[in-house]
C-alpha cells in the first residue's frame, strides 16, 4: 500500500516538472544574447554627426572628375565659321557716249550717266573694242551713284556691241515713237488716189496696198519715183504689197 501512494507522487511529480518545463520560456543563445547586447549598446547618430555626413557626400559629389590625378576637362565646343556672303552681281546696259584712256562714258536707257574707269583687260573675250555709239553691258558689284563724278563700284567686265541686234533695234524705235504712230503701224492701208506721201505722214501706216489703178497709165520710173516719195515722208519706212 505505501508502495503504491509512493509511485503515485512520483508520477505526480514528474507531471508537475513537465508542466513547469512548457510554461517556461527558452533561454537565449550566445549569439542572441551577444547581437542583442552589441544594439543595445550602440548609441543613436546626433543632428550634427547627419550634417557632417550629408557635407562630406556634397563634396564628394561636387569635386571634379580626374584622370591620372589631373581635372578631366571638357573640350569647349567650336561655333562654325559662317560662310562669307558674295556681293551681289549687277549689271548695266546703255550707249557709250565718250571715252578717252582713263575713263568710259555710259548713257541709259533713261538718259542717266555713268563714268567708269576705263580697263581694257576686263572686257569680255567676245566683246567689240570700245566705240561712240556701241551698246555696252557693264557688270559690277556696289551701288552706282548719278554723278558726274568717277563711279566706286567694282567693275567686273565690259561687253561692248557695235551693232545692234534686231530686238534692241525694234525697241529703240519704239521708245521713240508715239501711240497713235504705234497704233498706225498695225494697218496696211489701199494706196489713195492723191495725195499719198501727205496721208502716209499722217497717219504713220505700216505699209500701202497697190492695185491695177496705181500702175495704169505710168512707166516704170514713174511708179519707183512715187513709192520712194512715199518713203521719205514718214519716220518709218512702210511695207509695200501688190494686188492687181
Amino acid at each position: 500500500m505505501k508502495q503504491q501512494i509512493g509511485r503515485v507522487f512520483l508520477l505526480c511529480l514528474c507531471l508537475l516538472t513537465a508542466l513547469c518545463a512548457c510554461h517556461t520560456a527558452p533561454a537565449p543563445s550566445t549569439s542572441d544574447v551577444s547581437l542583442s547586447s552589441l544594439l543595445s549598446e550602440e548609441p543613436e547618430p546626433s543632428d550634427e554627426s547627419l550634417s557632417s555626413a550629408l557635407d562630406a557626400t556634397s563634396d564628394e559629389t561636387s569635386a571634379p572628375l580626374s584622370t591620372s590625378g589631373a581635372s578631366a576637362t571638357l573640350p569647349a565646343a567650336t561655333a562654325p565659321t559662317p560662310a562669307t556672303p558674295q556681293a551681289e552681281r549687277k549689271t548695266l546696259t546703255g550707249t557709250v557716249t565718250a571715252f578717252d584712256a582713263a575713263t568710259v562714258t555710259v548713257t541709259d536707257a533713261a538718259g542717266r550717266v555713268f563714268l567708269f574707269e576705263r580697263n581694257d583687260t576686263l572686257l569680255d573675250p567676245a566683246s567689240d573694242p570700245f566705240a561712240v555709239g556701241a551698246r555696252v553691258t557693264v557688270t559690277y558689284t556696289g551701288g552706282l551713284v548719278i554723278s558726274k563724278e568717277r563711279q566706286t563700284v567694282r567693275v567686273l567686265s565690259f561687253f561692248v556691241r557695235q551693232k545692234k541686234t534686231p530686238e534692241e533695234f525694234a525697241d529703240e524705235i519704239l521708245g521713240k515713237m508715239t501711240l497713235s504712230e504705234q497704233v498706225g503701224q498695225l494697218f496696211l492701208a489701199r494706196r489713195p488716189a492723191k495725195d499719198t506721201s501727205v496721208t502716209a505722214a499722217r497717219y504713220c501706216f505700216g505699209g500701202y496696198v497697190l492695185f491695177a489703178r496705181d500702175f495704169q497709165g505710168r512707166s516704170k520710173a514713174q511708179v519707183q519715183a512715187e513709192i520712194q516719195a512715199d518713203q521719205k515722208a514718214v519716220k518709218i519706212p512702210m511695207l509695200l504689197a501688190v494686188d492687181e
